[in-house]
């Protein structure tokens, strides 16, 4: 027999003794345990409901109930009460939990399908590289130094906010006298990065070296004498010859040609830094940019490597030493830190060699192009596209070509730089 029948009986007055004796029973036996997973501080509350509501369902045809079925009716009442309490308690600890699910577990949940900044290690590295403790400083300090001179970015402090958002920081950690430390700042959101300051990673000019400008440059040939044989193709032709006889402008980059450039070093104040974008007439070996870098003591500079079998050149490049070791190097990225092993043995000129160097800038590359997530984000805010295979099969074939260099110096020593005869021209933009 079902319960409820059972009930329906006992209500009708049509069970035994003995049967009415253990339904009763029963009904006190739950309503024990309810008491005491619930302690009853609305017994009085729920007797008033009671007496002051007549129980539809047992009124006798006479009109009234037995204080033996008001008694049930009680029992029953603040049984179902109970119920609901506790399904009441259950459902707000399951809305609390999902709650705090919500506040603590989905914010970093949902930072695992974007790039994060925050993250500890940096690939074959969980522990961190070096002094690399978060991936963003490694990350942005090798994107930093082989697409933006002068704009080398090492150290970084990144906060989360959940859901893919982090606010950072970001600076130059080693800066020579003269210079000012530029600290910049940003937000990544959902793998979209934004400086604050839109200047930077931009130089002033999108046209820094003679080698970028121009398709189709000649490697084995001077600029000089490419410039100068495309100015007598253009005289040959009768409107230009009328039109600018004699004196057309083909150099395109921002310093022009040589005597472009001593215009504008002319112009420059004394005792004071300037940034200067050096191409070279003719592009060098990598031996031999150092020993131009050497010859007038330029200490540490950047220099753009050819990465374009049909002479059409990003600015693509790397630094020619350091200024402080950063821990240990990458296995899988040989000197890319610019020395191998924990950097105790250091002497800071190993980037000077010319194996070093290449085995530093491919590592440049390969670890770019490895972590797709942070070229790509870099890339869009940049709005250019790292050519970074391009670049990789170029210098695997051809070694390190450089077609320029970029470096921090006075007036006095561009009026030097200039008339050496391996200088085309020199781009000039203020500290």
């Amino acid at each position: 027999m079902k319960y409820k029948e059972l009930l329906d009986l006992y209500k009708s007055g049509r069970l035994s003794e003995e049967e009415s004796k253990k339904l009763e029973a029963e009904i006190e036996k739950q309503e024990a345990i309810s008491e005491y997973l619930y302690p009853d501080e609305e017994d009085e509350e729920y007797d008033k409901e009671i007496s002051d509501t007549e129980d539809r369902g047992f009124t006798r045809k006479g009109g009234k109930t037995s204080a033996k079925e008001d008694e049930f009716v009680k029992l029953i009442r603040k049984s179902i009460r109970k119920a609901f309490i506790k399904m009441g308690a259950v459902v707000t600890a399951a809305v609390l939990v999902i709650i705090l699910l919500m506040i603590t577990i989905l914010p970093k949940a949902v930072d695992l399908l974007y790039y994060n900044p925050c993250a500890v290690g940096n690939y074959s590295e969980p522990e961190g590289v070096g002094g690399y403790i978060e991936r963003f400083g490694l990350d942005l300090s090798i994107y930093t130094e082989l697409t933006a001179p002068f704009n080398y970015l090492d150290s970084t402090e990144a906060v989360s906010e959940g859901y893919g958002n982090y606010s950072f920081s970001a600076d130059k950690s080693v800066i020579r006298n003269g210079e000012t430390r530029e600290k910049y700042a940003g937000n990544i959101r959902k793998n979209r990065i934004t400086f604050y300051d839109p200047m930077a990673l931009e130089s002033k000019a999108d046209n820094m070296f003679e080698w970028q400008i121009n398709n189709n440059n000649d490697y084995n040939e001077s600029l000089t004498k490419q410039l100068e044989k495309f100015r007598l193709k253009q005289l040959k032709t009768k409107e230009n010859a009328e039109k600018r006889p004699g004196n057309l402008r083909l150099a395109l980059s921002l310093g022009g040609d040589r005597n472009e450039s001593k215009e504008r070093i002319d112009k420059l104040s004394d005792n004071r830094l300037y940034r200067a974008y050096i191409t070279f007439d003719k592009i060098l070996s990598y031996k031999e940019a150092i020993d131009f870098e050497t010859k007038y003591e330029l200490g540490n500079s950047w220099v753009g490597i050819v990465n374009d079998v049909n002479g059409n050149n990003d600015i693509l490049g790397m630094n020619t030493g350091i200024w402080a070791t950063s821990g240990n190097s990458l296995p899988k990225y040989p000197y890319l830190l610019g020395y191998e092993g924990n950097g105790e043995a250091v002497t800071f000129k190993e980037l000077k060699d010319e194996e070093n160097a290449k085995k530093h800038y491919l590592s440049l590359i390969n670890y770019l192009k490895d972590n797709v997530a942070f070229t790509d984000m870099m890339d869009n805010y940049m709005d250019r596209k790292t050519e970074l295979y391009r670049a990789l099969s170029y210098v695997n074939e051809n070694g390190l070509k450089v077609y320029g260099m970029a470096v921090k110096v006075e007036k006095q020593d561009l009026v030097k730089l200039i008339e050496d005869e391996r200088v085309f021209g020199i781009g000039i933009e203020e500290e």
